[in-house]
């Protein structure tokens, strides 16, 4: 072969792998160029530490690290309506009423701040003299601490004390002692001179803010004779029916509706699952109680619906809707479920 015909096949295969080249980088500039988008970040979870509806059931507080936040929840889904800034992880939160104020503090600790929920400005400091388990905004607008000190020389006794603040003027208006066994649940009849108290043994007292004394307890239990029966009752929770002629008592995997009375037992229902928490519709007659059973009874013992909540059941005064889960989106706000 002559040198020229090796010259033009030598440039044709020049020509042919310069074209590949050059048609590889146009594909690989082109893959580039299609390449797909990285998937949109997840929206942020918050962790809900404390939960409370406002009386009216219209306004939701949720505290998440050192922030309280804020929701209008009278139509289906949840809108942010603020954020007031507290000085601590708050455990315990109250709302009053219509959701002007709310209350937050730690639980174990000795004091409670009260704040607008429109600006954030703190309004009150409540301290107590013991450890506060719990509180709540009576209809007048007077406060109300559950306390706890510890008594016996020994301090393995918990007496429980109920505190009354006026908020008008800050000044306490009485405290006094009620059973030595912790507190744990605060409700006020419609008028709000009755205050029912709930306790860690089980135990309901119905108490008059007038007379500032005890009227009544139910079921009545001797710690000396019935020690057994408080012990399985030491995480119990309580609920109450509107018109607070019934309260539903709950431990274990049991829940009993009482007539506040001191009449007989109305039902006794056996969630076949342990339970850490309960509410009670405005009608008393249906029980929603939380994880890990979580879902909604009636009173014969029929589960009538599952639910996806958390640990404890945050619900609306009725019952009629509750908070889902221990997390919500930052941004969408919490998920609420009804009961119905």
């Amino acid at each position: 072969m002559s040198t020229r015909k090796k010259t033009r096949v030598t440039k044709k295969k020049k020509a042919r792998v310069t074209k590949k080249k050059k048609k590889a980088r146009v594909t690989k500039k082109k893959k580039v160029r299609v390449t797909k988008k990285p998937p949109a970040a997840k929206p942020r979870q918050l962790k809900v530490l404390a939960a409370a509806f406002s009386g009216d059931g219209k306004v939701l507080a949720t505290a998440s690290g050192k922030r309280v936040l804020l929701w209008d929840v009278a139509s289906k889904k949840a809108k942010a309506i603020g954020v007031v800034k507290t000085q601590v992880d708050a455990s315990r939160l109250a709302l009053d009423v219509d959701g002007k104020r709310v209350a937050a503090a730690v639980a174990g600790f000795s004091e409670v701040r009260i704040r607008s929920t429109s600006s954030g400005v703190l309004l009150h400091e409540v301290r107590a003299r013991g450890a506060v388990t719990c509180f709540s905004f009576a209809p007048d607008g007077r406060f109300v601490l559950g306390e706890v000190e510890r008594i016996g020389e020994d301090g393995l006794r918990a007496r429980s004390f109920v505190t009354v603040v006026d908020l008008a003027t800050g000044a306490e208006l009485f405290r006094q002692a009620v059973l030595d066994l912790p507190i744990r649940e605060i409700a006020f009849s419609k008028d709000g001179f009755l205050l029912s108290l709930g306790f860690g043994g089980g135990v309901v007292v119905i108490f008059d803010l007038e007379k500032r004394r005890e009227l009544f307890r139910f079921p009545m239990l001797d710690p000396a004779r019935d020690m057994g029966e408080i012990g399985t009752r030491i995480a119990a929770s309580f609920a109450f029916s509107k018109d607070g002629r019934r309260a539903a008592v709950q431990w274990g995997n049991v829940v009993e509706i009482w007539p506040i009375d001191g009449g007989e037992r109305i039902a006794n229902i056996d969630l076949k699952e342990r339970a850490w928490s309960v509410a009670l519709s405005h009608d008393g007659t249906r029980v929603v109680v939380g994880a890990p059973a979580a879902g909604v009874w009636s009173l014969t013992g029929k589960k009538l619906k599952s639910l996806d909540v958390g640990h404890d059941v945050i619900a609306t005064p009725d019952a009629g809707r509750v908070l889902a889960g221990t997390k919500m989106d930052a941004k969408g706000g919490p998920a609420l479920l009804d009961t119905d």
